[in-house]
């Protein structure tokens, strides 16, 4: 009797455990792929809405974007001009936006903030820039 209770008891214990990693979660049994491999978090797929110069030129002021590309140029004391493979925006990148970091026109960044209307023209106000 003793034998077929401690059988059930193994066999309940096993059964429940087995049961119990079958939910979601995070699960630490695969490796995750290479920094160099990471495409923005995501795997090697594209946005279908991703942000270009071009496509929020065409928008109205007041909409938070996030672009990736190049700062080719500095006008005056927080202007630059980015550009990115449809077009270039003038851009103000504040001292705080930068977090210390130091970039190069080579430097592929990428660049977050709000579109304001200045004029006829749309500006990119910075708030956060991250060298990729």
């Amino acid at each position: 009797m003793k034998t077929w209770t401690l059988i059930l008891l193994g066999a309940f214990a096993m059964s429940s455990q087995v049961m119990a990693d079958t939910g979601g979660g995070f699960k630490n049994d695969d490796t995750p792929p290479p920094q160099h491999k990471q495409d923005s978090g995501q795997r090697g797929t594209k946005d279908a809405h991703e942000n270009t110069i071009e496509r929020i030129k065409k928008t109205q002021s007041l909409n938070w974007v996030t672009l990736e590309g190049f700062i080719i140029k500095k006008n005056g004391a927080d202007s630059y001009t980015f550009r990115d493979k449809t077009g270039t925006i003038e851009t103000h990148i504040p001292a705080t936006a930068w977090d210390g970091q130091e970039i190069n026109p080579s430097d592929l960044i990428s660049i977050s903030g709000q579109t304001v209307k200045k004029g006829k023209e749309i500006v990119l106000n910075a708030k956060y820039v991250r060298k990729q």
